[in-house]
């Protein structure tokens, strides 16, 4: 049965018409006007993003450079952007977060693979450190990027006083500096 789409604008319903190539959706809004068009969306998330730590271990001593993390993960798109950072804990005074240099590499079979992390300066031996993996949004990364491109080594890594908006953290373990 057909039904004029004028009507149908007219009480702000959808119409679902089955045309010879496929389903076709027209829908209006309460005023009569007919919608421009909609952003692409991703798709839904099948689980809650999460990540487990195989390298290092919890508690597990790390060198101040050239240490791996890597793990699994779950819940995730395959758009997803993954980022490693290190916070100091206890710290004196506010902590700060140190983003690494680049995003953290994904691996085929859906884990996560940081080849060199980086924690603490040369006088942070025995000091505890959280490494974070974070999910970040593009404006989050840019973030990061810009951090680590204006903060040269000579300055002292001062760090980022929080995360920026769009940063997941999900998964975390505790290492110490050796």
């Amino acid at each position: 049965m057909e039904m004029p789409l004028s009507r149908l604008q007219g009480i702000g319903v959808a119409l679902v018409a089955i045309a010879t190539i496929g389903t076709v959706v027209f829908v209006t809004s309460r005023n009569g006007s007919t919608p421009t068009g909609t952003a692409a969306q991703s798709p839904p998330r099948l689980g809650t993003p999460t990540a487990t730590f195989v390298a290092p271990t919890e508690g597990a001593e790390v060198t101040q450079t050239g240490f791996p993390a890597k793990g699994t993960t779950s819940g995730l798109q395959p758009s997803d952007m993954l980022w490693l950072v290190t916070v100091a804990n206890p710290r004196l005074g506010s902590d700060t977060y140190q983003p690494q240099d680049v995003p953290c590499p994904r691996t085929t079979d859906g884990g996560f693979d940081c080849r060199m992390v980086y924690v603490g300066g040369p006088a942070d031996g025995g000091r505890t450190y959280d490494v974070l993996l974070l999910l970040v949004s593009p404006s989050a990364a840019q973030v990061f990027r810009a951090y680590n491109e204006s903060n040269p080594a000579s300055n002292g890594w001062p760090g980022l006083p929080a995360l920026p908006d769009g940063t997941e953290v999900i998964g975390s373990v505790r290492v110490t500096r050796r």
